[in-house]
């Protein structure tokens, strides 16, 4: 763990899965519409056209729709670890979990096999 309390070099330890979905993002009282580039149990990589400061706690939302009215919707809380400017002048916005995903992702995968 990280001084900060949430998991230290979440880059450098965990796999990243490359995954481009919207996000939405709550940050204080502004939701924020990103997306993602790539994720890992413990963080997400977004890029987002509105600059998020570093240390910002946020609440990232993401889901995947297979039918109408069937998505599943999943939210997390996180803290901004790390925020760069792009060529393309996009933000590239790294986010470390509160809470790794796991239980989450297990979650989804029970309920797919009722």
């Amino acid at each position: 763990m990280s001084t900060n309390g949430y998991p230290s070099a979440v880059r450098t330890t965990r796999h990243c899965y490359p995954l481009h979905l919207p996000v939405s993002l709550k940050v204080a009282d502004k939701e924020l519409h990103t997306r993602s580039e790539n994720i890992s149990l413990g963080g997400i990589l977004l890029s987002s056209a509105s600059l998020i400061p570093e240390g910002s706690t946020v609440e990232v939302a993401f889901g995947v729709a297979s039918l109408p009215d069937t998505g599943t919707q999943s939210s997390v809380r996180g803290k901004v670890l790390r925020v760069q400017l792009k060529a393309t002048g996009d933000f590239a916005v790294a986010i470390a979990f509160e809470h790794s995903f796991r239980d989450g992702l297990q979650g989804l995968d029970s309920g797919s096999h009722r």
